[in-house]
C-alpha cells in the first residue's frame, strides 16, 4: 500500500474518532469539566503549604483541558463523582514534603487515567504516563515447518515514522510447496489499529469489511485496504490465538474468521478487551495518556469484548499440537 493510500486510511480512522468524540449535548462536558477541574485545583491548593498555593492557578489550563476530555468521553460514560474521588485519592497518595502544584496535578491526572483503565487509582508515579518505553519492540518473524509457513506476530506496535503499512510483506512471502499459512497471534496484546487493518488486508480483497468502531450511538466500519500485492494471499489460513490475544490482534482474528477466510486454532475467549483507545496530551505534552473513545465490534455488531470461539481447540502452549491441528485444515499438508 502506497504512502498516500495509507495516509488516507489514517485520515479515515481519525475522522471516525472525530465522529465518536464529536459534538456533545449542551449540558455536558463544559460544565462537568469545569467542576472537576475546580475540585481538583481546590484539593491541590488545600494540600500545599500556603506559600506554594499561589502556583496552583498556573495549572488551570492544563487540568481544565484534561477534565473536559474525560467528562465528554462516550465510552464509558463519565461519572463525575467517581472521577473526582479517583483524583483526590491520587493527590493524597502523592502528597508529601516535596510535593508541588505540578506534581499533584500530574498525580490527579494519573488517578483519573487509572480509573478509566481498570477502575483503580494507580501509583502516584505512573511510568506509563511519563513517556514511551525504550524497550525494544518485539518484531514479527516467519519460518517454514513442514509444508506450513508460520508468521509469528507478537505485537502490533512498530517504531514511529513509517510512511505506510509497516514493512510486513516479506514475512508473508512463502516458498513453493507450502500448503497453508499460520498467523500466530498468541500473546499479542494489540497496538496500532491501522497495523491490524494492514495485516488482515493481506488475506482478503480490498473493501472487505473488517471491524466496526462504535460509541453506542454511531458506528463506522473499517475496510481492507490495498497492500501492494497484485492479489491477496489465497492459501488456506489458520490463526493461533490464546487467552492473551487482545485488542487489535483479536480484531484481526475475528475479522478473518467472520470473513470466512481463516480457521481459529487454540484457546477460546469468553471475555476480551474491546475498547478503542487514542493517545492524548495536555498542553506542552506535560502529561501523555491513553483514553477510551469507543468500542471495537465484529462487523455484525457483536462486541469484541464478548471474545471469540476457536474453530479447532488445541493447547495454546503446545506448538506441536497447534501445528498438527492447523495441518488438518490444509489440503495436502505434510505433517509438521
Amino acid at each position: 500500500m502506497g504512502a498516500a493510500r495509507f495516509t488516507r486510511m489514517l485520515l479515515v480512522l481519525f475522522a471516525v474518532l472525530g465522529v465518536l468524540v464529536g459534538p456533545k449535548p449542551a449540558e455536558s462536558g463544559d460544565k462537568k469539566g469545569e467542576a472537576l477541574a475546580n475540585a481538583i485545583l481546590a484539593h491541590v491548593r488545600n494540600s500545599l503549604p500556603s506559600a506554594a498555593a499561589h502556583s496552583v492557578d498556573d495549572q488551570y489550563r492544563r487540568i481544565r483541558m484534561f477534565a473536559e476530555m474525560v467528562t465528554t468521553l462516550p465510552v464509558p460514560p463519565a461519572d463525575p463523582a467517581a472521577l473526582k474521588e479517583a483524583a483526590i485519592a491520587a493527590i493524597d497518595a502523592a502528597n508529601g514534603p516535596t510535593a508541588t502544584a505540578d506534581s499533584l496535578v500530574h498525580a490527579a491526572i494519573n488517578g483519573v487515567w487509572g480509573f478509566f483503565l481498570d477502575g483503580k487509582v494507580p501509583p502516584s508515579e505512573c511510568s506509563v504516563c511519563k513517556g514511551p518505553s525504550h524497550k525494544p519492540l518485539p518484531l514479527p518473524s516467519s519460518r517454514q515447518v513442514g509444508t506450513i509457513w508460520v508468521i509469528s506476530m507478537p505485537s502490533l506496535k512498530f517504531p514511529e515514522g513509517y510512511e505506510e503499512c509497516p514493512p510486513l510483506a516479506h514475512y508473508f512471502d512463502y516458498p513453493n510447496g507450502v500448503s497453508g499459512l499460520v498467523l500466530d497471534l498468541r500473546g499479542n496484546q494489540g497496538g496500532f489499529l491501522p497495523v491490524a487493518v494492514c495485516v488482515a488486508s493481506q488475506f482478503v480483497n480490498p473493501k472487505t469489511p473488517l471491524i466496526r468502531l462504535s460509541n453506542g450511538s454511531r458506528s463506522e466500519v473499517l475496510e481492507a485496504g490495498g497492500t501492494g500485492r497484485k492479489s491477496p494471499i489465497t492459501l488456506p489460513l489458520a490463526v493461533f490465538v490464546d487467552r492473551d490475544t487482545e485488542s487489535g490482534a483479536l480484531a484481526i482474528a475475528a475479522a478473518l474468521q467472520d470473513a470466512g477466510r481463516a480457521k481459529l486454532v487454540g484457546e477460546s475467549k469468553d471475555k476480551a478487551a474491546g475498547r478503542l483507545f487514542t493517545v492524548l496530551s495536555t498542553p506542552g505534552r506535560q502529561d501523555t495518556f491513553t483514553l477510551p473513545v469507543g468500542e471495537m465490534e465484529h462487523v455484525g455488531g457483536t462486541p469484541l469484548s464478548a471474545g471469540i470461539q476457536v474453530d479447532v481447540a488445541a493447547c495454546p502452549k503446545d506448538d506441536t499440537a497447534l501445528l498438527a491441528a492447523a495441518c488438518t485444515q490444509f489440503p495436502g499438508c505434510g505433517q509438521p
